[in-house]
Formats: structure tokens, sequence, C-alpha cells
């Protein structure tokens, strides 16, 4: 079975073939697992594909700089209050 995910490409599954049967089973911290489907895809994935939005550097140059923005008046109002 596949299936076409946005962003992704082409995703493959597998999956049991009947109801009350599974793949495998493992246990992890005192609990029992048992695997019904497997997702998994081909190949290697694309780094960066076209529909991944990824951040310009000015807004980070601007966030960066609300941040520091906000730490010096934090530390401002905090020294004001030790007095």
């Amino acid at each position: 079975m596949s299936a076409e995910i946005s962003g992704v490409g082409r995703g493959l599954f597998t999956h049991s073939s009947s109801t009350g049967s599974y793949l495998t089973s493992f246990t992890s911290g005192g609990t029992t697992y048992n695997v019904f489907a497997i997702g998994w895809m081909g190949g290697s994935a694309p780094v960066n594909t076209p529909g991944t939005p990824v951040p310009p550097a000015l807004w980070l140059a601007i966030i960066g700089c609300l941040a520091l923005f906000g730490y010096a008046l934090w530390s401002r109002r905090r020294s004001a209050r030790q007095c």
C-alpha cells in the first residue's frame, strides 16, 4: 500500500494481512507493544523540498533583536526591584 504525503513524497506501508495477527512485537519499560503496520519510504529523502518553509535571515534577526530587547527590559526591572 502507498500514499502521497505532502512535502515528503511517496510513503509506503506494510501491514498485517489479517485481524488479530501482528507483524512483530517488542517490550519496552515493562509494556509489550504489538506492531500492526510500518510506514517507510524507499531511497533517500530530499533534504529540502520546495514545499518546506525556510525562515528568511531577516526574520531571524528581528526575532533575535526582540528577544535581546525583552531581556534588557526584564533585567532592568529586576535590578530596580532589588534597590
